[in-house]
């Protein structure tokens, strides 16, 4: 429909485009929140000893915070993780551990270190923020059979 004053309809490649630059803003805004909201976690592995076939996603790992396995074991590798933001948490941490030693076919992780630093500051406002690290960090090993 044309506007007797040459103003755009709702078909316009102009509006579409507008549209098309709100929607793209709006997408991007909420991922920002939802990476802001969820933390950041990462992880890694570093091969020490022999080459396995890596595990299935998911595969059950047995975690030893503080104790050791009272079974024979050999190192497979050293494995660490990290959380950043007010919500990172050690299970959390510990849960990418495994994945790691998922990745380097290992049965278990004995955790080596493991801690929590907080850092709590008021803005302007008056308002409490808490900015969290956590990290853990282990030998991945392989139950000898």
């Amino acid at each position: 429909m044309n506007h007797p004053m040459g103003f755009l309809s709702s078909a316009s490649p102009v509006a579409v485009s507008t549209k098309s630059f709100f929607s793209r803003g709006v997408i991007a805004f909420l991922l920002l929140a939802l990476l802001a909201f969820t933390g950041c976690l990462e992880g890694g592995a570093v091969r020490t000893g022999r080459l396995l076939p890596a595990n299935p996603p998911g595969t059950p790992v047995d975690v030893y915070l503080d104790a050791n396995p009272q079974v024979p074991w050999e190192e497979i590798g050293r494995v660490y993780s990290e959380g950043t933001h007010s919500s990172a948490s050690l299970p959390a941490v510990l849960r990418v551990l495994e994945d790691q030693t998922n990745e380097l076919g290992a049965d278990a992780v004995l955790v080596t270190d493991h801690w929590v630093e907080e850092e709590v500051w008021v803005d302007s406002y008056g308002i409490s923020h808490v900015e969290r690290r956590v990290f853990a960090e282990g030998i991945a090993i392989a139950y000898l059979r």
